[in-house]
């Protein structure tokens, strides 16, 4: 089994009726590049499926592209990002956010401002842990874009209330409820 980065290129119309190119950018584990695209289309649609304009969304499927992630013997985390809407986009994060996986989580989120999101909803229900430094992160976003946080698991919940930070974000029990705000 072997980490793979999938770029997903699709299109969904803007509010002028007009088809605007998107990319979501998912890491699934699999055994071949073709399991890998297989995966990550079915994680695509299945977040897509929460968004108002899904039936709308086309994936250009020829376009697809999987690279190979060097694997790090340490704690892996998988990011999956997915946009919810024109400005609105879910990030999705299965595994531990620690010192070794936080410089990738920066990058991502850097990633996904530039690219025009005002509203991240985190999918947290399969964080398995956080760090300061990953939180630092999140308030410091949270100063230049909206941040909604969703799925928290309850060891995740308890540390955000301890130093107070399910004050500082929206929390939400679901994707769907954190994308409607």
């Amino acid at each position: 089994m072997k980490a793979y980065q999938v770029t997903i290129p699709y299109t969904e119309p803007d509010y002028a009726g007009a088809d605007k190119r998107f990319y979501a950018n998912i890491e699934v584990d699999a055994d071949s590049e073709d399991e890998a695209a297989r995966k990550a289309v079915q994680e695509f649609d299945q977040l897509a499926s929460l968004s108002s304009v899904h039936w709308q969304r086309k994936i250009i499927q020829p376009e697809i592209k999987v690279e190979s992630v060097a694997e790090s013997p340490k704690v892996k985390l998988d990011i999956s990002v997915l946009p919810l809407g024109s400005d609105v986009v879910c990030v999705r994060l299965n595994g531990a956010l620690d010192s070794s996986t936080v410089n990738h989580f920066n990058e991502e989120l850097e990633r996904d401002a530039q690219g025009g999101a005002k509203v991240f909803v985190f999918d947290l229900g399969r964080l398995t842990y956080i760090n300061s430094t990953a939180l630092g992160l999140l308030v410091g976003l949270s100063d230049l874009v909206e941040v909604r946080l969703a799925n928290l698991p309850p060891k995740i919940k308890r540390i955000m209330a301890m130093i107070g930070l399910d004050k500082v974000f929206k929390v939400y029990p679901t994707i769907e409820e954190a994308r409607k705000g």
